[in-house]
């Protein structure tokens, strides 16, 4: 995870930066799914690197980056929802993990 709830003043600036001067540029929020992005500056990178996207290009990219996000929430509200299936699949992963 990217880490972007501890940022100090500067990282929280450039932060700030991207999301403001990605909308003026495209019109809608900088989306990016952070769970799979390991630090702020990667986030900051990626969001001066998809700056040069088209418009058309960043609006899949958003989608796609709002289905990961919805992915990742979906499967931690029914992780545990079906204790038979999880308790299956977790012996499963163990019987194949090595």
């Amino acid at each position: 995870m990217a880490g972007l709830s501890n940022l100090d003043e500067d990282e929280r600036a450039e932060v700030v930066e991207i999301a403001t001067d990605y909308r003026a540029h495209f019109g809608f929020p900088f989306i990016v799914c952070a769970r799979e992005i390991d630090s702020y500056k990667k986030v900051v990178d990626l969001g001066w690197a998809r700056m040069a996207n088209s418009r058309t290009v960043e609006h899949s990219t958003a989608l796609i980056e709002i289905a990961k996000i919805a992915n990742y929430r979906f499967d931690d509200l029914v992780a545990d929802a079906n204790p038979i299936a999880t308790a299956r699949t977790l012996r499963y992963q163990e019987a194949y993990r090595g």
